[in-house]
């Protein structure tokens, strides 16, 4: 019974950390973290964007198991149209900061704070002056509860509904995939954030093709999303 159980656990969490490492999620956190200098905001980005993926997840299979209404496959179709859409605003916004505004880095530090790496844009002065702001959490819940309704999140909640015969057991299984999500997506995080900040103490031009490629394949993935979201 313990094995049997810990195999349960295993595989539900393995499947969550799974699902969080698809293309058009980790682009997702990518372009939301890759500007980010404090590693607990890295980790509260991929975090929240996990409660939002989750939450639609736990709405579409409660509503599905306890009054039997499916989600309609349009709204699915809706949903990846928009994660298209996002990508590929996100990418070429990125872009456009990029070069556009001559984005670079350069080391400060704020009075006690420690001295940290911070990348910003001057587009028409050669002055380092610029304001640290926060990202939005509730920008990236909302992206994640887009990214349920999109088809393989969606897709996901509806093959637990089927392989389940208990309202205890679906909360658990969901519980376990959610869990999973969030740990996959926060160890992509950390990933990329130590990546990124290791790069940035040894060069700014390896930093500036990293995020070229990222941005670039955002914005190309988020155009395939859209073709295939109209097929």
């Amino acid at each position: 019974m313990y094995e049997l159980l810990s195999s349960f656990l295993f595989i539900g969490i393995v499947l969550g950390v799974k699902h969080a490492f698809e293309p058009d999620h980790v682009l997702t956190i990518s372009q939301f973290t890759q500007k980010e200098t404090n590693f607990i905001k890295v980790i509260g980005l991929s975090i929240f964007w996990s409660i939002g993926h989750s939450t639609i997840l736990f709405v579409i299979a409660i509503v599905y198991f306890a009054l039997g209404i499916e989600l309609p496959e349009f709204v699915m179709k809706i949903a990846e149209s928009l994660i298209g859409l996002i990508l590929i605003f996100l990418g070429g916004f990125a872009l456009f900061k990029l070069y556009y505004k001559k984005i670079h880095i350069h080391s400060h530090k704020h009075d006690s704070e420690k001295n940290h790496f911070h990348l910003h844009g001057h587009k028409n002065s050669e002055e380092h002056k610029h304001q640290h702001i926060k990202k939005s959490l509730l920008r990236l819940l909302l992206i994640g509860c887009i990214h349920g309704l999109a088809g393989s999140g969606a897709f996901i909640g509806l093959s637990i509904i089927i392989n389940t015969t208990d309202f205890t057991s679906l909360i658990l299984k969901l519980t376990l995939f959610a869990i999973g999500t969030t740990i996959g997506m926060s160890l992509f995080g950390a990933f990329f954030y130590f990546l990124l900040n290791r790069i940035k103490d040894k060069s700014n031009f390896i930093f500036k093709i990293l995020t070229l490629i990222t941005n670039i394949l955002c914005c190309a993935y988020g155009v395939f999303l859209l073709v295939i979201s109209v097929i």
